[in-house]
Protein backbone atom coordinates (compact mmCIF):
# COMPACT_ATOMS: atom_id res chain seq x y z
CA UNK A 1 0.00 0.00 0.00
CA UNK A 2 1.67 3.48 -1.29
CA UNK A 3 -0.08 5.30 1.07
CA UNK A 4 0.81 3.23 4.14
CA UNK A 5 4.22 2.96 3.56
CA UNK A 6 4.96 7.03 3.15
CA UNK A 7 2.89 7.39 6.50
CA UNK A 8 5.53 4.99 7.91
CA UNK A 9 8.90 6.46 6.67
CA UNK A 10 7.40 10.12 7.83
CA UNK A 11 6.50 8.81 11.10
CA UNK A 12 9.50 7.11 11.52
CA UNK A 13 11.82 9.91 10.00
CA UNK A 14 9.82 12.44 12.83
CA UNK A 15 10.83 9.72 15.94
CA UNK A 16 14.38 9.81 14.61
CA UNK A 17 14.68 13.62 14.31
CA UNK A 18 13.78 14.05 17.95
CA UNK A 19 16.00 11.48 19.23
CA UNK A 20 19.45 12.29 20.61
CA UNK A 21 21.53 10.61 22.74
CA UNK A 22 22.39 13.12 24.93
CA UNK A 23 22.77 12.65 28.58
CA UNK A 24 18.50 12.52 30.57
CA UNK A 25 17.13 12.08 33.66
CA UNK A 26 13.70 11.67 34.68
CA UNK A 27 12.81 14.08 37.22
CA UNK A 28 10.51 15.99 39.17
CA UNK A 29 11.14 19.30 39.65
CA UNK A 30 10.19 22.34 42.28
CA UNK A 31 9.22 25.77 40.97
CA UNK A 32 9.62 28.54 44.11
CA UNK A 33 8.35 31.70 43.43
CA UNK A 34 9.58 33.48 46.29
CA UNK A 35 7.84 37.26 47.99
CA UNK A 36 10.28 39.46 46.15
CA UNK A 37 9.49 37.70 42.77
CA UNK A 38 12.16 35.40 42.29
CA UNK A 39 11.68 32.12 40.25
CA UNK A 40 14.17 29.14 41.02
CA UNK A 41 13.38 25.78 39.43
CA UNK A 42 15.42 22.65 40.89
CA UNK A 43 15.13 20.29 43.98
CA UNK A 44 13.98 20.04 47.67
CA UNK A 45 16.46 18.24 49.66
CA UNK A 46 15.03 18.73 52.99
CA UNK A 47 12.24 20.49 54.49
CA UNK A 48 10.74 21.46 57.65
CA UNK A 49 7.80 23.91 58.81
CA UNK A 50 10.49 27.13 58.84
CA UNK A 51 13.48 25.99 56.26
CA UNK A 52 13.85 24.29 52.78
CA UNK A 53 17.04 22.88 52.03
CA UNK A 54 17.08 23.39 47.93
CA UNK A 55 19.24 22.59 45.15
CA UNK A 56 19.17 24.07 41.48
CA UNK A 57 19.19 22.59 38.52
CA UNK A 58 22.78 23.94 37.89
CA UNK A 59 23.66 22.75 41.38
CA UNK A 60 23.88 25.82 43.37
CA UNK A 61 22.15 25.04 46.90
CA UNK A 62 20.87 27.06 49.33
CA UNK A 63 18.52 27.35 52.27
CA UNK A 64 15.19 29.43 51.82
CA UNK A 65 13.13 30.41 55.08
CA UNK A 66 9.48 29.50 54.06
CA UNK A 67 8.21 33.07 54.94
CA UNK A 68 10.38 34.50 52.23
CA UNK A 69 8.09 31.64 49.50
CA UNK A 70 4.93 32.62 47.67
CA UNK A 71 4.14 29.46 45.91
CA UNK A 72 5.76 26.08 45.25
CA UNK A 73 4.59 24.50 42.25
CA UNK A 74 5.52 20.53 40.76
CA UNK A 75 6.81 19.90 37.25
CA UNK A 76 7.40 16.31 35.41
CA UNK A 77 10.11 16.47 33.11
CA UNK A 78 13.55 15.60 31.84
CA UNK A 79 17.15 17.34 32.82
CA UNK A 80 18.64 17.68 28.99
CA UNK A 81 22.05 18.52 29.00
CA UNK A 82 21.65 20.97 32.02
CA UNK A 83 18.38 21.68 31.19
CA UNK A 84 14.60 21.25 32.05
CA UNK A 85 11.97 19.94 29.77
CA UNK A 86 8.87 19.66 31.25
CA UNK A 87 6.47 16.66 29.68
CA UNK A 88 3.74 16.99 27.74
CA UNK A 89 0.83 17.29 30.37
CA UNK A 90 -2.00 15.34 27.24
CA UNK A 91 0.79 12.32 26.41
CA UNK A 92 -2.41 9.87 26.42
CA UNK A 93 -3.28 11.25 23.20
CA UNK A 94 -2.15 12.30 19.53
CA UNK A 95 -4.16 14.71 18.13
CA UNK A 96 -7.36 12.60 18.91
CA UNK A 97 -6.58 9.17 18.56
CA UNK A 98 -5.63 7.12 21.57
CA UNK A 99 -1.83 5.89 22.40
CA UNK A 100 -0.88 3.09 24.91
CA UNK A 101 -0.34 5.44 27.89
CA UNK A 102 -2.78 6.08 30.83
CA UNK A 103 -3.77 8.67 33.20
CA UNK A 104 -2.04 8.12 36.71
CA UNK A 105 -5.01 7.31 39.54
CA UNK A 106 -6.76 10.38 40.27
CA UNK A 107 -5.09 12.60 37.75
CA UNK A 108 -7.92 13.47 34.54
CA UNK A 109 -7.99 16.03 32.19
CA UNK A 110 -11.15 18.04 30.32
CA UNK A 111 -10.71 18.47 26.72
CA UNK A 112 -12.41 20.14 23.81
CA UNK A 113 -12.38 18.76 20.26
CA UNK A 114 -12.73 21.27 17.32
CA UNK A 115 -15.07 23.38 20.21
CA UNK A 116 -18.21 21.32 20.00
CA UNK A 117 -16.74 17.67 20.76
CA UNK A 118 -15.83 17.85 24.72
CA UNK A 119 -14.26 14.91 26.25
CA UNK A 120 -13.38 14.25 29.90
CA UNK A 121 -11.27 11.57 31.35
CA UNK A 122 -10.18 9.98 34.75
CA UNK A 123 -7.09 8.04 35.76
CA UNK A 124 -9.61 5.26 37.23
CA UNK A 125 -6.79 3.33 38.05
CA UNK A 126 -2.84 3.96 37.22
CA UNK A 127 -3.90 1.46 34.45
CA UNK A 128 -7.78 2.14 33.37
CA UNK A 129 -8.92 5.08 31.93
CA UNK A 130 -12.65 5.89 31.56
CA UNK A 131 -13.56 9.09 29.44
CA UNK A 132 -16.72 10.51 27.64
CA UNK A 133 -18.97 13.19 26.56
CA UNK A 134 -21.51 14.53 24.30
CA UNK A 135 -21.22 16.56 21.49
CA UNK A 136 -22.70 20.29 21.79
CA UNK A 137 -23.30 21.53 18.32
CA UNK A 138 -25.60 24.60 18.00
CA UNK A 139 -28.70 23.66 16.31
CA UNK A 140 -28.69 20.18 16.68
CA UNK A 141 -31.19 18.08 18.00
CA UNK A 142 -30.00 14.81 18.70
CA UNK A 143 -26.41 15.02 19.93
CA UNK A 144 -24.27 12.14 20.15
CA UNK A 145 -22.96 10.96 23.37
CA UNK A 146 -20.03 8.52 23.87
CA UNK A 147 -18.19 6.73 26.30
CA UNK A 148 -14.41 5.17 25.93
CA UNK A 149 -12.58 3.27 28.70
CA UNK A 150 -8.45 2.69 27.99
CA UNK A 151 -7.08 -0.07 29.49
CA UNK A 152 -3.19 -0.23 29.44
CA UNK A 153 -1.96 -4.13 29.64
CA UNK A 154 1.88 -3.55 29.78
CA UNK A 155 3.84 -0.78 30.55
CA UNK A 156 8.27 -1.15 30.73
CA UNK A 157 10.51 2.10 30.11
CA UNK A 158 9.72 2.86 26.73
CA UNK A 159 7.14 0.44 25.61
CA UNK A 160 3.52 0.59 26.23
CA UNK A 161 0.74 -2.07 25.28
CA UNK A 162 -2.63 -0.97 25.84
CA UNK A 163 -6.54 -0.86 24.29
CA UNK A 164 -10.04 -0.12 24.59
CA UNK A 165 -13.19 0.65 23.01
CA UNK A 166 -15.56 3.87 21.92
CA UNK A 167 -18.90 3.54 21.81
CA UNK A 168 -21.08 6.12 20.70
CA UNK A 169 -24.97 6.60 20.62
CA UNK A 170 -26.96 8.57 18.62
CA UNK A 171 -30.72 8.54 18.42
CA UNK A 172 -31.55 4.80 18.25
CA UNK A 173 -28.49 3.68 16.65
CA UNK A 174 -25.19 2.45 18.85
CA UNK A 175 -21.55 2.66 17.07
CA UNK A 176 -17.84 2.98 17.99
CA UNK A 177 -15.10 1.13 17.16
CA UNK A 178 -13.05 -1.30 19.34
CA UNK A 179 -8.46 -1.34 19.14
CA UNK A 180 -5.45 -2.03 20.64
CA UNK A 181 -2.23 0.02 20.46
CA UNK A 182 1.58 -0.24 21.04
CA UNK A 183 3.11 2.95 21.90
CA UNK A 184 7.82 2.62 21.86
CA UNK A 185 9.81 5.29 22.79
CA UNK A 186 10.48 8.18 25.45
CA UNK A 187 8.29 10.67 26.97
CA UNK A 188 9.93 13.33 24.02
CA UNK A 189 9.85 10.81 21.07
CA UNK A 190 7.28 7.96 20.66
CA UNK A 191 5.78 6.33 17.78
CA UNK A 192 2.55 4.20 18.08
CA UNK A 193 0.89 2.28 16.03
CA UNK A 194 -2.75 0.79 16.38
CA UNK A 195 -5.09 -1.29 14.93
CA UNK A 196 -8.90 -1.75 15.34
CA UNK A 197 -12.66 -2.31 14.28
CA UNK A 198 -15.42 -0.28 13.80
CA UNK A 199 -18.78 -1.70 14.48
CA UNK A 200 -22.65 -0.35 14.34
CA UNK A 201 -25.37 -1.88 16.84
CA UNK A 202 -23.69 -5.55 16.50
CA UNK A 203 -22.37 -5.82 13.55
CA UNK A 204 -18.42 -6.04 13.24
CA UNK A 205 -17.00 -4.74 10.27
CA UNK A 206 -14.69 -7.21 8.37
CA UNK A 207 -12.19 -4.48 7.34
CA UNK A 208 -9.39 -3.46 10.17
CA UNK A 209 -8.54 -0.08 10.44
CA UNK A 210 -4.89 0.62 11.48
CA UNK A 211 -3.46 3.96 13.58
CA UNK A 212 0.17 5.04 12.85
CA UNK A 213 1.16 8.08 14.73
CA UNK A 214 4.64 9.78 16.04
CA UNK A 215 5.29 12.76 18.52
CA UNK A 216 8.77 14.76 18.81
CA UNK A 217 9.29 17.24 21.32
CA UNK A 218 11.32 19.90 19.96
CA UNK A 219 11.12 22.25 23.26
CA UNK A 220 9.91 22.72 26.21
CA UNK A 221 6.36 23.75 25.49
CA UNK A 222 6.18 21.99 21.31
CA UNK A 223 5.89 19.08 20.26
CA UNK A 224 5.36 17.78 16.68
CA UNK A 225 2.64 15.43 15.75
CA UNK A 226 1.43 13.04 12.88
CA UNK A 227 -1.53 10.87 13.23
CA UNK A 228 -2.66 8.43 10.32
CA UNK A 229 -5.84 6.23 10.02
CA UNK A 230 -5.65 3.71 7.05
CA UNK A 231 -8.55 1.40 5.80
CA UNK A 232 -7.75 -0.87 3.26
CA UNK A 233 -6.75 1.83 0.25
CA UNK A 234 -8.36 5.13 1.90
CA UNK A 235 -7.71 6.81 4.80
CA UNK A 236 -6.44 10.30 6.42
CA UNK A 237 -2.93 11.78 6.78
CA UNK A 238 -2.11 14.49 8.88
CA UNK A 239 0.47 16.63 11.20
CA UNK A 240 0.72 19.37 13.30
CA UNK A 241 1.50 20.88 16.32
CA UNK A 242 1.46 21.09 20.09
CA UNK A 243 1.70 23.74 22.33
CA UNK A 244 1.94 23.21 26.14
CA UNK A 245 2.27 24.06 29.11
CA UNK A 246 1.93 22.10 32.85
CA UNK A 247 -1.27 21.50 32.74
CA UNK A 248 -2.92 22.90 29.13
CA UNK A 249 -2.08 21.92 25.68
CA UNK A 250 -3.59 22.97 22.36
CA UNK A 251 -2.97 21.72 19.07
CA UNK A 252 -3.58 22.55 15.53
CA UNK A 253 -3.30 20.30 13.29
CA UNK A 254 -4.16 19.93 8.85
CA UNK A 255 -5.44 16.64 7.67
CA UNK A 256 -6.06 15.55 4.67
CA UNK A 257 -8.31 12.36 3.17
CA UNK A 258 -6.00 9.80 0.88
CA UNK A 259 -6.98 7.04 -1.36
CA UNK A 260 -7.71 6.37 -5.13
CA UNK A 261 -10.90 8.17 -5.20
CA UNK A 262 -10.17 10.89 -3.45
CA UNK A 263 -10.88 14.08 -5.24
CA UNK A 264 -10.29 17.71 -3.43
CA UNK A 265 -10.11 20.41 -5.02
CA UNK A 266 -8.30 23.64 -3.94
CA UNK A 267 -6.71 23.84 -0.30
CA UNK A 268 -6.27 20.42 0.24
CA UNK A 269 -6.30 20.00 4.14
CA UNK A 270 -9.12 20.61 6.79
CA UNK A 271 -7.66 22.45 9.53
CA UNK A 272 -8.09 20.66 12.84
CA UNK A 273 -7.89 22.16 16.93
CA UNK A 274 -7.79 20.92 20.15
CA UNK A 275 -7.31 21.97 23.65
CA UNK A 276 -7.12 19.99 27.00
CA UNK A 277 -7.12 20.89 30.72
CA UNK A 278 -5.29 18.16 32.85
CA UNK A 279 -5.25 18.01 36.32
Amino acid sequence: MKNLNKIVCFCFYLFLSGYTPAQTDSATVASISLTDGTELKGFIVEQNDSLINFKTISGIEMKIYRKLIDDISFSKGEIVQGQFQRYDPNRTRLFFGPTARTLPQGSGYFSAYMIFVPFLAIGVTDFLTLSGGMTLVPGVEEQMFYIGPKVRFLELESFSLGGGVIYSHIEESDFGIMYGVTTVGSERAALTFGIGWGYTDEELSDTPFIILGGEVQVSNSVKLLSENWIISETGVISFGIRFFGDNLAADFGLFRPVGEDTDIEGWPFFPWIGFVYNW
